[in-house]
């Protein structure tokens, strides 16, 4: 009797910690290849299935990430990478809380140089359309988009604060440069750009 109560507490306490685990949270952010081109009709069955353990932020809450019907892209019908890379870790952790934030701005650089599609020189300056990070937290040169991606990851993580839904941030999945290619100087600064990211 006591060795069966034992076993029954061991596996209790297993199923407790393995619910307590941290959930993993990625944030994946670029240019308009990370909103998405794929279409959902062309999804297979098995592609458009929905993990419990999902969930995107929608700019306002978590909700469970369902193809098809969990709006990722400013266009209803298309979706970006998240499809595939939930697909692949949720089957590989089906019982592993999995959060994805997402923020993505068309065509637009890293590099301070740029304003949006316009090359404003050498110096960096406050109100350009861009990912620059600035040197630091209160850098006035720090670049539009990635004020956004900034206030995008607060208030997701606020809120998951909110509901007490302890995290461990996993990774970064960013998809972008286009635009930092078509100038020679934010082309070669482009690895020193992105480690300022990171």
């Amino acid at each position: 009797m006591k060795l069966k109560t034992l076993v029954f507490c061991a596996a209790l306490a297993a199923s407790v910690l393995s619910y307590a685990a941290p959930a993993k949270l990625y944030i994946f952010s670029g240019q308009s290849n990370m909103q998405g081109l794929g279409k959902l009709k062309e999804l297979t069955k098995e592609q458009k299935k929905s993990y419990s353990n999902v969930h995107y932020w929608n700019g306002k809450e978590f909700v469970k990430l369902i193809p098809g019907v969990t709006r990722t892209s400013t266009r209803k019908d298309e979706f970006g990478p998240e499809i595939g890379f939930v697909n692949a870790l949720a089957q590989k952790n089906p019982d592993q809380p999995i959060y994805i934030i997402k923020h993505y701005a068309s065509g637009q650089p890293l590099h301070w140089g740029w304003n949006r599609n316009k090359w404003e020189g050498e110096k960096p300056s406050p109100k350009r359309g861009n990912f620059y990070p600035g040197k630091n937290t209160g850098d006035p040169n720090m670049g539009k988009h990635y004020k956004r991606l900034k206030t995008i990851f607060t208030n997701a993580l606020a809120d998951l604060k909110k509901k007490g839904v302890s995290y461990n941030i996993k990774g970064i999945l960013w998809m972008q440069g286009e635009q930092d290619s078509k100038h020679e100087k934010s082309a070669t600064e482009y690895a020193q750009c992105l480690k300022r990211f990171y």
